[in-house]
């Protein structure tokens, strides 16, 4: 808020609750105080603007549940596939086309292979495999490390 024509604004604090007409009132008292505190003296007279608004919204958020991890339950296969460059091993290789929508959760896919859907793909080097977990992100691992778990199902 600022006098009017004046160049220097002051942030000045609304209360929660109605704004009214008492509302405006107890706004502008504000102003003049915070304008006293910070230039010594308040202008009578003067009209009061206020040149810009800003508000902040939030709302209570709940506890982020851990997700249980989901280890692969099925490998899935794939008919349709791509030529595709893979920059790890500097070769085009032949890729599975995984459509993401399709996949259930526990369902593994390794590499090479590219899980497609509309916005966005997921490319798997042949290092890679991934698994649907239930709350439909892909955990990305490598297959010879510790967190693939098994490399086969039974």
């Amino acid at each position: 808020m600022r006098y009017a024509g004046q160049g220097w604004e002051i942030p000045v604090r609304l209360d929660n609750g109605p704004f009214d007409h008492l509302g405006g009132e107890l706004l502008a008292n504000r102003f003049e105080k915070a304008y006293e505190e910070f230039f010594g003296r308040a202008i009578e007279g003067l009209l009061i603007e206020a040149i810009g608004w800003s508000v902040r919204v939030a709302t209570p958020r709940p506890e982020a549940e851990q997700m249980k991890r989901v280890d692969a339950k099925r490998d899935v296969v794939s008919e349709h596939t791509r030529d595709i460059y893979d920059t790890v091993d500097g070769a085009v290789v032949e890729a599975a086309v995984i459509d993401r929508g399709a996949l259930i959760v526990g369902d593994r896919v390794t590499g090479p292979a590219m899980i497609v859907e509309e916005q966005t793909s997921t490319w798997l080097t042949a290092a890679q495999q991934a698994v649907l977990q239930t709350d439909r992100c892909l955990l990305i691992t490598r297959r010879n490390s510790d967190l693939a778990h098994t490399d086969s199902i039974e």
